[in-house]
């Protein structure tokens, strides 16, 4: 028996894409906080409306990977996850752009407090900036009294930016953010330069994290899955075509990025729905 299959209801899935893009959703209110935002590279994504994934389901899935040759093991063969898939899938460009900088001078509490004013030592921790203190720069600004300026549009910009990235795309196991990549985070970077090239190291993240979750060593159990996860349910849903609480918008065929296509039906039914190991993987084992 696989190791998934003794172990699947210890495993953890760690991240939250509702989180995110219901931060999102507020910061579309305010038209150049958004704009900040989506020129850096996120307007297609963020449009996407999804709730939180299911964790059993992302667990069947990621016992079909196999490390040896990247690609999910199914009864029809190999399937492979490709630059292509991703692009379509989230709307990232793949291949185009600057590459992302990884700086850990931010791990020294003076260099932090230039892009994250009011941080302070306990915030960082192990080379880590906390989520709790990205999460404080949530606050809604007031449009009335009009008591914002460029200036803190970028500090806002930047702290949903680093949210995102610690939260989802490269999240390690206490969900925080890694101090290197607030160097992709600058002034220079978010008033409106190129945008950097998102969706390779997004990829590669989750590539080396599906390695790891599936690697045993020395008897020593890593239950947490991390990294950009959550899009493997809608890869199951292109790979299955089975609607589950997934349900196909209208024009399926013509909406990009692909996430965008499927409305997720636990929210509108307030429901919490959790589908049995036993009922996924039959799917997936009748597939073909």
């Amino acid at each position: 028996m696989c190791f998934f299959c003794q172990n699947r209801d210890e495993i953890q899935c760690k991240g939250s894409l509702d989180n995110v893009l219901k931060w999102y959703q507020w910061i579309a209110r305010y038209s150049t906080l958004k704009k900040l935002v989506d020129d850096m590279g996120f307007e297609e994504f963020c449009s996407i409306k999804a709730g939180n994934s299911d964790s059993r389901l992302i667990h069947a899935i990621v016992e079909r990977w196999w490390p040896s040759t990247h690609t999910f093991h199914f009864p029809c063969g190999k399937l492979g996850f490709t630059p292509l898939d991703f692009v379509m899938l989230t709307g990232f460009k793949f291949g185009l752009g600057r590459e992302l900088p990884y700086d850990e001078m931010y791990s020294k509490l003076e260099e932090a407090e230039k892009i994250f004013p009011g941080i302070i030592n306990t915030d960082i921790r192990f080379d880590n900036i906390t989520l709790a203190h990205l999460k404080t720069w949530k606050e809604p600004l007031n449009p009335h009294l009009n008591n914002y300026d460029l200036q803190m549009d970028i500090v806002y910009a930047r702290a949903f930016i680093a949210y995102m990235i610690g939260n989802l795309f490269f999240s390690n196991d206490s969900i925080s953010l890694r101090v290197g990549y607030p160097a992709a985070l600058t002034d220079y970077d978010i008033i409106g330069v190129s945008s950097f090239d998102w969706g390779t190291p997004i990829m590669t993240a989750l590539y080396r994290r599906l390695d790891e979750v599936l690697i045993l060593k020395d008897g020593k159990v890593k239950k947490l899955i991390t990294k950009f996860y959550a899009m493997l349910e809608f890869c199951f849903f292109e790979y299955c075509q089975v609607e589950m609480y997934l349900v196909k918008v209208h024009n399926f065929n013509h909406i990009y990025p692909r996430m965008g296509a499927l409305r997720d039906e636990r929210a509108s039914t307030g429901s919490e729905i959790h589908h049995s190991f036993a009922v996924i993987r039959e799917m997936i084992e009748w597939k073909d």
